[in-house]
């Protein structure tokens, strides 16, 4: 990590790990302001990150992801809490915007949970047809849902070790209760 200049937290973690709900319960106890980068994905292009990223592909979905980080810090306030997209981690111009932050946390989750939540979301139409999952699996036209987790399982061990060597802290969450899980941030962080 490089100078810090304020009291930010940026959230690292796979998709569906509780960055945005984690997010928002820890910046209400830091009394923090809440950011999330997906949120600001959205606001500047005007479509979801999914569709901004299956439409214009990765590299248009990477710039507009660090104009989001850039745009986390031009507001004043130095006490903030940033949930990030899960591929934050291989954006390298994006946390380059990250680094004014003095702390990274990894909020790891089993895969099989992080899993098993996104695979809750997809729907699988009777031609077979696999909607509703993250643009960087659809990329690769899985058949079934085997295939999707077979891809997402890739994915995640892909990131993990980027996610551990951009982080100052790694927080193993348990499936237990959002108030629970924070409790574990809380007492890893202050």
């Amino acid at each position: 990590m490089s100078s810090h200049t304020n009291d930010s937290i940026v959230l690292l973690g796979c998709k569906h790990c509780g960055k945005s709900t984690q997010g928002k319960l820890l910046a209400d106890y830091l009394k923090s302001t809440f950011y999330d980068t997906d949120s600001i994905i959205e606001e500047i292009s005007g479509i979801t990150p999914r569709l901004l990223y299956a439409k214009n592909g990765p590299g248009a979905f990477m710039q507009i992801e660090e104009a989001a980080c850039k745009k986390v810090f031009m507001d004043n306030n130095n006490k903030k809490v940033i949930a990030t997209g899960g591929g934050i981690c291989s954006n390298a111009p994006a946390l380059n915007e990250l680094r004014q932050a003095n702390l990274f946390v990894f909020l790891r989750l089993d895969i099989n949970f992080s899993v098993e939540r996104i695979v809750k979301k997809i729907r699988v139409l009777e031609n077979g047809t696999i909607l509703n999952m993250p643009a960087y699996i659809a990329d690769k036209n899985p058949k079934t849902i085997d295939d999707v987790k077979d891809f997402l399982f890739e994915k995640y061990n892909e990131r993990f070790k980027l996610y551990q060597e951009l982080s100052d802290i790694t927080i193993d969450l348990q499936n237990v209760s959002k108030e629970e899980n924070l409790q574990l941030i809380i007492n890893s962080i202050c």
